[in-house]
């Protein structure tokens, strides 16, 4: 990869290969880094939103791109469609995040009828940058905080300390294991406490590459290690090292 490359989204497949997505088309790299396939093409906006075993669908400002991930990777198809920042399958719906809002249906992805974006299927009108299901719900990174639905497309009550984020960019979500929430910003990162009662925020002094944060740009691995990236590099967060209630000493 050159550092002329400005890249828009990163995908993994089950060969162990990745997928790069930049304003000058999209790359596989093999698993020693060496590119193998490039589909030459001029976009501006991208994410890659469903990653199945032989399917990896990529949504961007000209449109979905299906891409067969076999020995050899190759476009299986291209529609036109709206942009698409977060997508989720529970159960038999799809959550559909937008730049224009957030959408609830039960048609499949990439049908060409538009009325999945009608107004019977907007659940709210703010500008959507990621999606995360979480004990049983829909949590919603947006333009203007933080929102949660239940599966069935009910908003929920918003948690108390979620108030202060009402006019914050929230970029990207994650849940660690003790239940708490881990969410990057133009303020730095946050981490909304188990019993959702405080936000505790990160911030240069903790050792941040700087305050300011990216789209697409996170990673929840399987050990639990959640990376956030932004627009001076990327910080790694081990939730199980922190521990912001301290245990007093016993007095003796």
């Amino acid at each position: 990869f050159t550092d002329d490359l400005y890249f828009l989204d990163l995908s993994a497949d089950r060969h162990g290969r990745i997928w790069a997505a930049t304003d000058k088309g999209i790359f596989v790299a093999d698993p020693q880094g060496k590119i193998i396939v490039r589909f030459a093409d001029k976009i501006s906006t991208a994410s890659f939103i469903n990653n199945a075993k032989d399917t990896i669908t990529l949504s961007t400002d000209k449109g979905l791109y299906y891409f067969f991930p076999g020995t050899t990777p190759s476009v299986s198809r291209s529609q036109p469609y709206p942009f698409i920042r977060g997508f989720l399958q529970v159960n038999d719906k799809q959550w559909i995040g937008t730049p224009f809002g957030l959408y609830l249906t039960e048609k499949g992805l990439g049908s060409t009828e538009m009325h999945v974006f009608s107004g019977s299927n907007k659940l709210s009108g703010k500008p959507v940058f990621d999606l995360s299901f979480i004990e049983n719900c829909i949590w919603v990174a947006t333009e203007n905080g933080i929102e949660r639905y239940s599966i069935q497309g009910q908003k929920m009550p918003a948690i108390k300390c979620m108030d202060e984020l009402e006019n914050e960019v929230v970029y990207s979500i994650h849940s660690d294991s003790l239940k708490r929430i881990w969410f990057s910003s133009n303020k730095g990162i946050g981490c909304i406490s188990a019993s959702g009662d405080r936000i505790i925020w990160f911030n240069q002094r903790n050792n941040l590459q700087s305050l300011e944060f990216n789209t697409n740009a996170s990673l929840k691995t399987t050990d639990g290690m959640i990376y956030f990236g932004g627009i001076k590099g990327v910080n790694g967060i081990n939730p199980q090292s922190f521990k912001p209630e301290k245990l007093t000493p016993e007095v003796q």
